[in-house]
């Protein structure tokens, strides 16, 4: 938190869905308001200067990457019969669940288990996922991650619709770096 009548010039920000969001918005606000640049990891940031009341000319952009790009780079590309669904940042697994109960197909969900999920504005609380979908819980590791995306049929990116800032964005490069058909909500 900036200190009184301070002004900063620069301020990164890492956008996180915390649960004290609301109650906590008036105080980023204020110490927004002081910034004179702000730098996001997102393109479009046109939800935060209506969320904070900030001057949409002081956010900036930083591109991103394809993660984990030497694991792909040794990665030959294959199609099995089942769809890949990782991350954890604003995803709605609940739509996912009833959207996927009925098809031909199985999915496999790389996530986190629920203590890391509820940070990152998401939640598998209370939900039963269909026979046909497969929870692993190891999506901090590059290696798994890039492995299942790879042999994937195709790429769901599902990111709740209530989402003030975008999510998935990791997932969207990789799976197109990749030679995946990446589908986002």
């Amino acid at each position: 938190v900036l200190p009184p009548l301070t002004r900063c010039k620069l301020l990164l920000l890492e956008f996180s869905a915390c649960p004290l969001a609301c109650v906590l918005r008036p105080l980023f606000r204020c110490c927004f308001l002081r910034c004179c640049c702000m730098v996001c990891c997102l393109r479009d940031h046109t939800a935060l200067p209506i969320l904070y009341g900030v001057p949409a000319g002081k956010f900036r952009d930083i591109p991103f990457k394809v993660n984990s790009w030497p694991l792909v780079q040794q990665t030959k590309p294959v199609e099995e019969d089942f769809i890949f669904v990782g991350g954890r940042s604003r995803r709605d697994f609940a739509t996912l669940f009833q959207a996927v109960k009925d098809l031909p197909y199985a999915v496999k969900v790389l996530t986190a288990h629920q203590p890391d999920l509820t940070p990152h504005g998401s939640s598998l609380d209370g939900l039963e996922p269909p026979p046909n979908v497969e929870l692993l819980y190891n999506d901090s590791d590059s290696r798994v991650f890039v492995d299942l995306m790879s042999r994937s049929k195709l790429v769901v990116v599902p990111i709740r619709k209530d989402a003030a800032v975008q999510a998935g964005i990791g997932v969207c490069l990789l799976g197109m770096a990749l030679e995946k058909c990446v589908i986002v909500s």
